[in-house]
């Protein structure tokens, strides 16, 4: 885990943003496209990582190096999209698996470009004139700014062209090809797509912590990625920003129930280990797909459809 600048509910705010995007992206590819990956932490891990060693190792102009981190995310979604995407469901998932754990490895092993488990920082703030963004409160505004536009656009991809053929391809790859889209092409295009807004929160995260290290970008986050989506709700964009919030303060809430003594000790292990909280999503996306399929954002869908019966029928019988 990363130790973070100061600020409980400030940095949870900036938290919660960074992971909104990489939710938002992620939501792309799963709830829209139907492309079940499991190797996006890596592409986070790329945008961090290219901030981290442009601007440290390299010298490079903080700006340009975040602006970079999204495009070299992109690039390697592209180079793991090329060779997997054609793959069925459960075997691309696995490429994916391997993609991640391959570059956490790297990460951890490869001391001379990324600085093994110490990894590379500090990273100075980014900074626009004499206007530095060195507090919470300052880069809460500055990541929030990202989140609204990601949603913003996330929601215009879903209701344009290639939205609209993401979805004919999530729901029937064969009847899709068939109608003349280009399956693999808007499989890769949602990959790509993904992996940009993940690079982004990449290099967001690298320049608020100011370090970068591999434990952030596991295979873990990953799967808290997938989990985020679900319970926000697949193909949702709200969802995924629920999603993010719920598992953002989701580990917090888990460490101050483990502080009441009325709980079981074993119990109390189990919510304050950060390696047993996976344990816990698993058992919330049981809940989830069992009893709510649709979400978080799936609830307010359920309170609308009563409502529209009620009125379908309304005029039904008034006819």
């Amino acid at each position: 885990h990363i130790s973070y600048p100061s600020g409980y509910v400030g940095s949870n705010a900036v938290l919660m943003g960074i992971y909104a995007i990489i939710a938002l992206g992620y939501n792309i590819v799963m709830g829209n496209t139907g492309i079940y990956s499991f190797g996006h932490a890596a592409f986070f891990g790329v945008g961090g990582y290219t901030v981290a060693i442009l601007a440290v190792n390299h010298g490079v102009n903080p700006w340009m190096a975040f602006a970079l981190a999204p495009f070299l995310a992109a690039l390697a979604g592209l180079l793991v999209g090329l060779t997997s995407i054609r793959l069925s469901h459960f075997h691309l998932a696995m490429a994916t698996i391997a993609f991640n754990i391959i570059l956490t490895n790297l990460n951890f092993n490869w001391i001379g470009l990324f600085g093994s488990e110490s990894g590379i920082g500090p990273m100075d703030k980014l900074s626009l004139g004499g206007f530095r963004l060195d507090s919470d409160f300052r880069y809460f505004y500055f990541t929030w700014l990202f989140v609204v536009v990601v949603l913003w656009l996330t929601r215009n991809l879903v209701r344009s062209h290639l939205g609209r053929a993401m979805a004919a391809v999530r729901e029937d790859e064969v009847a899709a090809s068939t109608s003349g889209i280009n399956v693999v092409g808007v499989k890769l295009m949602s990959f790509v797509v993904s992996a940009f807004l993940a690079g982004l929160a990449g290099g967001l995260l690298a320049y608020y912590v100011p370090y970068v290290s591999p434990r952030p970008f596991t295979v873990s986050l990953s799967i808290m990625l997938f989990v985020m989506v679900c319970i926000g709700g697949r193909g949702n964009a709200w969802g995924s920003l629920l999603g993010a919030a719920l598992l953002t303060v989701l580990p917090e809430f888990l460490r101050t129930v483990a502080g009441i003594h009325a709980i079981p000790s074993e119990m109390r292990i189990v919510l304050s280990n950060p390696s047993y909280h996976l344990v816990v999503y698993g058992v919330l996306l049981i809940v989830f797909l069992t009893y709510l399929p649709e979400g978080l954002a799936g609830i307010r869908l359920r309170r609308r459809r009563p409502q529209r019966v009620a009125a379908t029928k309304a005029v039904t019988d008034s006819g």
